[in-house]
């Protein structure tokens, strides 16, 4: 196949989808037709309702022979897409660009009503279409011969089986409207998973002048046979010692998007370059190793270790970082955030603020260049609130450490030098504030 000429295979391609559009439309004439004759059709006895099993059964034939051209339709349209966007003649092999438009057109073109090209689900189209329309003429037999006619407890049951009857046609409908795009599916599956294994092969270390840059990233999720679009071509740049606030609705994709800049996850297409290090061709070991160097990671349940005091869980996040010079000095780092005198207790002897408090000392004791931070307000009150956002205040301004904070509260938004608003997978808006207020200055009561 990948020696035969591009353009004469395109060009034979389409002469075949062509050929198909011609049955698909004399199909569809026939099956309005018969449609247009069962409409008008309420059969009124046993031998008018045997008539119109024929109708049906002719009609059902109609219907599955269009399940058949429509899947080698789809067939064609993926095949001549792929050979369209191959700069070779072997269209199997596309670059990651290429690969990436691919399968955007299938996820457009399986949002039409159209038919999977896998034949076994075109098999059980076929299958699912008899049931359907066998319960529909029940229904109607039922319906129009026998309730009429039914009087007493029989009635009763008769209509209680018709109700029964009406929920599984509803079913039966929903279930091949499935089927209709379960092939997409799982075709898509399979590309995302080239593309994520092509995707470790790009350059590995990219200089930039940002912090975070970050240049047409996609990030889907996918179990083998659903695949979730959560990041859609996503362009940002971050300069260093921003004090950055990510806002969106739930599922917007904005955890995602922290995911992806902390290294906690990666991005299935485009350049993650976060201090020059292109985390999208990173394995989990090497991921790690970028964390423990670069990263503080604040989570909104703190994750302190219950059985180590204060002091010992800042050790902890002080021991990651493997060059001594860098280290922050732990006592007087304590002292800043305020936390001195806990430092003997353990978790379970400080309020939340306070184990909020030794969270954020434990990510700076390394000296990271970005701290994240997920949520962090999100399990304290008002006051705890103003104190742990001083907090990153002071520690942006003081140590120059770039500060990234995903929240739902758009309050904190009044606090940063840059607001990346995040929609539908998408950033909709960056705002860059040259004069952010204080702390003192938000306006807490609208929280």
């Amino acid at each position: 196949m990948a020696t035969i000429n591009r353009k004469k295979f395109i060009n034979n391609l389409t002469e075949r989808l062509k050929q198909r559009h011609e049955i698909i439309a004399k199909n569809n004439k026939q099956i309005q037709d018969v449609e247009q004759r069962l409409k008008h059709y309420v059969p009124r006895n046993h031998k008018e309702f045997r008539q119109s099993v024929k109708f049906t059964h002719s009609l059902v034939k109609l219907i599955n022979s269009n399940n058949e051209q429509l899947a080698k339709v789809t067939l064609y349209q993926y095949a001549i897409k792929k050979a369209q966007l191959s700069t070779s003649h072997n269209y199997n092999q596309l670059n990651l660009a290429q690969l990436t438009k691919y399968i955007e057109y299938i996820e457009v073109l399986s949002q039409n009503d159209m038919f999977p090209s896998n034949i076994h689900t075109v098999n059980k189209i076929k299958r699912s279409t008899r049931h359907l329309y066998a319960m529909k003429l029940r229904y109607v037999y039922l319906t129009n011969i026998i309730l009429p006619k039914s009087h007493g407890p029989k009635r009763i049951y008769t209509k209680t089986h018709i109700k029964q009857l009406k929920k599984r046609i509803d079913y039966y409908i929903d279930y091949i409207k499935g089927l209709k795009h379960s092939f997409a599916d799982k075709y898509i599956a399979t590309l995302v998973r080239q593309l994520e294994k092509q995707s470790k092969k790009v350059k590995r270390y990219i200089g930039s002048k940002y912090l975070v840059d970050l240049q047409n990233v996609i990030k889907y999720y996918s179990n083998g046979s659903l695949v979730t679009k959560v990041l859609k071509d996503v362009n940002l740049q971050i300069k260093y010692g921003e004090f950055v606030v990510i806002l969106g609705p739930s599922g917007s994709g904005k955890t995602t998007l922290l995911n992806i800049l902390s290294g906690m996850d990666t991005a299935t297409y485009g350049n993650t370059i976060v201090a020059n290090h292109n985390l999208i061709t990173y394995n989990s070991a090497q991921l790690t190793k970028f964390r423990r160097d670069h990263i503080g990671y604040i989570f909104q349940q703190y994750g302190l270790l219950p059985n180590l005091t204060v002091r010992e869980n800042v050790e902890i996040g002080s021991n990651l970082q493997t060059d001594l010079k860098k280290r922050l000095d732990i006592d007087q780092l304590l002292k800043t955030i305020g936390i001195y005198e806990q430092r003997n207790k353990y978790p379970r002897e400080l309020s939340g603020g306070q184990q909020q408090r030794v969270s954020i000392t434990r990510s700076m004791a390394k000296n990271p260049m970005l701290i994240f931070g997920d949520e962090p307000t999100g399990a304290i009150d008002e006051e705890m609130s103003k104190q742990i956002m001083q907090l990153f205040v002071d520690i942006n301004k003081k140590y120059k450490t770039t500060i990234i904070i995903v929240t739902h509260n758009p309050i904190l938004a009044d606090l940063a030098t840059m607001v990346i608003k995040v929609a539908n997978g998408k950033i909709s808006k960056i705002i860059r504030n040259s004069h952010p207020k204080t702390v003192q200055q938000l306006n807490w009561g609208k929280i």
